[in-house]
């Protein structure tokens, strides 16, 4: 994993950080979700979300599953599960647009 050392001089100050930079910070160190386990909870995603799943309901029951999934990091999975399954199954993707889109924006918040 790189460190603010191994960083190219051309990053300001300001973005120097590495959670900054990535997003991501736990315990000090840089945790970046791999494609598989995006993929994994975005399974996950496609087999629990139903139409009229709350997405407070969702967010629950996908923790149960991925207890160390963040809240973006699902919601991250939610935009991939989309993409990925919009021509097999259209209404789910429309759930999972709707859950995505409101984590989303109650994170920015």
């Amino acid at each position: 994993m790189a460190t603010v050392a191994q960083l190219p001089a051309r990053i300001t100050k300001v973005t120097r950080s590495l959670p900054y930079m990535l997003g991501l910070c736990r315990q000090n160190r840089v945790i970046v979700m791999d494609a598989s386990e995006l993929q994994a909870i975005g399974d996950t995603l496609m087999c629990l979300v139903t139409p009229d799943m709350k997405p407070k309901d969702l967010l629950k029951a996908v923790r149960k599953e991925h207890p160390d999934a963040r809240k973006k990091d699902i919601a991250r999975a939610a935009f991939h599960a989309i993409i990925a399954n919009a021509d097999q199954d259209p209404g789910k993707s429309r759930n999972l647009q709707a859950f995505a889109l409101a984590e989303r924006t109650q994170q920015s918040e």
